[in-house]
């Protein structure tokens, strides 16, 4: 598009009721008889290849610093710009990774035989004492307000400012509990693990137990988001709270195949789980179920949210990226228009565009695509 040129795209689509239409273009987008809705994406899942070995369980995959960053079985960490190439690296380790997070400019790793790891680029990494004990595996590790707190076998839980020296705190999880997962938001820390009772902290070395509604089966992930925590985990229990200490139960869709993994990232929930199963939610009340193009019974271990993409990884060195939608809208009846626009010039980039006729109402509509670069009427 030239400057103060406006082209209507070449693409007139007819949508009959219930069907849906994805395209690529940019500007700004117009549309006969339509009515706006927030995109979101996670939709359309695309097979990546991680360079794990084909028999390598990716157990966790994160976003900082304008970087991804894998871990999982066989000491395998493999970094990514864009989560389609994965370069590997050399991580130091001498078992799993299970776990792997960014914040204050660093990244940090975790596994089994209580190893860590440290590295400012993801490429170079030092190891560190966490004081769990020598046998006992890491499982979780996560950064919030100035503080790394590290969780694992044994109810061991560990808090560090720096993440090289690491103090021993009491989780009140049981001596042979497990705590399985870690996050920070809205000035909380939540755990989560064995027996399905969170614990929640205001500073991370003071923790008291929660009652969720999961009877006695284990939380697997513990996720904030848009004011909202989730906890996933077995048998497809999926519980929601506002503040971490009361916990309402929520149909997950998952039946009775465990959760292992929640994630919150451009206004939607993503949750994945065995049997290759993959679910989102704009409210974490309603689970729409995806297809996450993994095998049927593999593991969807992690789901995360960066850069404007959805990365889920498990079993059998699967990775699967889904980009957010741009723009979304959905026809309705009536003759009205809706638009989106973006904040920066975006020509030439691939912006993904979604329009749905549901099943109800109008029969059929002709869309038809207004282009503009920005800043031009």
């Amino acid at each position: 598009v030239k400057q103060g040129e406006r082209r209507f795209s070449d693409k007139v689509l007819v949508l009959h009721n219930g069907t849906t239409a994805d395209f690529t273009d940019f500007g700004e987008l117009s549309l006969a008889a339509t009515e706006a809705a927030a995109g979101t994406g996670a939709v359309t899942w695309v097979t990546q290849t991680s360079n794990f070995g084909a028999n390598e369980s990716i157990l966790s995959v994160a976003y900082g610093n304008n970087l991804w960053v894998a871990g999982g079985t066989n000491v395998e960490l493999h970094t990514s710009t864009d989560a389609i190439t994965w370069t590997t690296r050399t991580s130091n380790f001498t078992d799993t990774i299970t776990s792997v997070a960014y914040g204050n400019n660093l990244w940090v790793a975790v596994g089994t035989n209580a190893e860590l790891r440290t590295s400012t680029d993801a490429i170079t990494w030092t190891t560190r004492t966490s004081n769990f004990g020598a046998a006992n595996s890491i499982l979780s590790v996560a950064f919030g307000n100035n503080l790394w707190v590290a969780g694992g076998a044994y109810g061991e839980l560990r808090t560090s400012t720096d993440a090289v020296t690491w103090t021993t705190r009491t989780s009140n999880f049981g001596a042979y509990d497990y705590v399985n997962s870690v996050a920070y938001g809205n000035n909380l820390w939540v755990i989560g693990g064995s027996y399905g009772e969170p614990r929640t902290s205001t500073d991370g070395i003071t923790w008291v137990t929660r009652t969720s509604n999961f009877g006695g089966y284990n939380i697997y992930s513990v996720a904030y988001g848009d004011n909202l925590w989730v906890i996933g985990g077995t048998l497809g229990n999926l519980n929601t709270s506002t503040d971490g200490t009361t916990w309402t139960s929520q149909t997950s869709n998952f039946d009775s195949t465990r959760i292992l993994s929640v994630a919150y990232g451009n206004n939607l929930w993503v949750a994945g789980g065995r049997d290759g199963q993959i679910r989102s939610s704009t409210d974490a009340v309603t689970w729409v179920t995806r297809n996450s193009n993994f095998g049927a019974y593999d593991y969807v271990n992690s789901v995360a949210y960066g850069n404007s993409l959805w990365v889920a990884a498990g079993d059998y060195a699967n990775i699967r990226t889904s980009a957010a939608e741009t723009g979304a809208f959905y026809v309705g009846g009536g003759s009205v228009s809706a638009s989106v626009s973006f904040a920066t010039d975006i020509s030439g980039s691939d912006v993904r565009l979604r329009m749905t006729i549901p099943d109800a109402g109008s029969t059929s509509a002709i869309v038809k695509v207004l282009t503009t670069k920005v800043g031009e009427s």
